[in-house]
């Protein structure tokens, strides 16, 4: 049998997301594969090859087959004091703003929650999120060598996951799979879209499911994708924006582009026909 990995993956309060394996005896289990074991940890030891650096307010790094030089005002955490060389293998996460993707810095940021601190944080929170205009984008290389599935059964492990697709009133080009009461599934409704990597379109967002709630500004939502040669590229960004995902998934893999000094994002997929 085919191993067929995907993730599960925590954005911010309660946001899970499932992954998939089928095992030996053809059954389905969630497991979790992109853990977040790429990051920063403090007390590793200086970088010492194969590693990214800061050049000219740049960083220098490889992920995959693919070198990137990136400004470092997309840097999430970025702070000159305190950064050093850490290898290409940890995990790049990068800040940018919505709609037109300039960097959304650190600085930008802290200053951002800062003036919210100074009102009723809690009052606040109903009408304004500092960070709704984030999009977030986290570039990584899998340590484990991703395998190959067929769309029915993607679609079943969606499925099992989170319930069966119904249509929607307030995104009537999407479906929504609304079992989970917190942690909602969605995929186009013709089923003709692809992602960047060629695969079925679905996007994992939190809240309360559309199909019970009009209200789509509370939650965060996640487009994953994965190349063959394990490049992993993840979206993520606010739930009111959901509606215009195609356009965010766009923005972002154009950005991603104009940021590659050598190399591409494979032509090939996971997706077996």
């Amino acid at each position: 049998m085919r191993l067929i990995t995907t993730v599960i993956l925590t954005i911010f309060v309660g946001l899970t997301l499932a992954a998939v394996i089928q095992t030996s005896e053809g059954e389905f289990n969630l497991i979790s594969l992109r853990e977040k074991i790429f990051g920063y940890k403090r007390g590793l030891a200086p970088c010492e090859s194969d590693c990214s650096r800061i050049s000219q307010n740049h960083l220098i790094t490889r992920k995959g087959d693919i070198n990137l030089r990136v400004p470092v005002d997309y840097i999430e955490h970025y702070y000159p004091e305190h950064w050093r060389p850490r290898p290409n293998r940890y995990q790049l996460r990068l800040n940018a703003k919505w709609p037109n993707m300039s960097p959304f810095s650190t600085k930008e940021i802290k200053h951002l929650f800062s003036k919210w601190d100074k009102v009723d944080r809690e009052k606040n929170h109903k009408i304004m999120d500092p960070l709704d205009d984030l999009v977030e984008i986290i570039v990584s290389k899998s340590p484990k060598t991703p395998v190959s599935i067929t769309a029915k059964k993607l679609e079943a492990a969606v499925v099992k996951r989170f319930g069966k697709p119904v249509d929607i009133v307030s995104i009537p080009f999407l479906q929504e799979y609304p079992e989970n009461p917190r942690n909602n599934a969605y995929r186009d409704k013709d089923n003709a879209e692809k992602l960047a990597d060629g695969m079925p379109v679905y996007i994992y967002c939190g809240g309360k499911p559309l199909l019970d709630s009009v209200n789509i500004k509370k939650g965060r939502c996640l487009i994953q994708m994965t190349w063959p040669n394990g490049l992993e590229v993840d979206i993520e960004f606010g739930r009111h924006n959901l509606m215009y995902w195609r356009d965010v998934h766009d923005k972002t893999i154009d950005l991603f582009h104009s940021f590659v000094i050598n190399g591409s994002l494979p032509n090939s997929t996971l997706l077996i026909d």
